[in-house]
């Protein structure tokens, strides 16, 4: 357990230099290289949290070469990163359609609910 905590303390430190400018370009090749082989459609997963902010999932909502489902990640859950929350709610405003969480976490129940308040808008 020890070395998946020192795993997600190292990435912390990669994610607060996320940029979109530089996720997009990425996005595009990785796009580009998959049409070259047939891929029609992908899912694209963005980390979520007050370190990486929302440039993951700016980057992958601008994917502009195949169907691209993008998916929000909170990786450190709501617990541990309480920004997360009003962060995933900007995603969906975004047009965000897709949440991944941890088996058992707890932002699945807390999201279900605002996710049904923010589509009976």
């Amino acid at each position: 357990m020890g070395s998946s905590i020192r795993a997600i303390e190292l990435a912390s430190k990669v994610k607060e230099k996320y940029d979109e400018k530089c996720i997009i370009i990425n996005v595009r090749h990785t796009l580009g290289e998959a049409l070259k082989y047939g891929v029609l459609c992908m899912r694209g997963f963005a980390d979520v949290d007050r370190k990486a902010r929302l440039e993951g999932v700016k980057a992958l909502l601008r994917a502009e070469y195949m169907v691209l489902q993008v998916v929000a990640f909170p990786k450190d859950d709501i617990v541990r990163e309480p920004d997360t929350e009003e962060l995933l709610h900007k995603a969906m405003k975004l047009g965000l359609m897709l949440l991944e969480v941890y088996p058992g976490s707890k932002i699945i129940v807390k999201m279900n609910e605002n996710i049904l308040k923010l589509l009976s808008k």
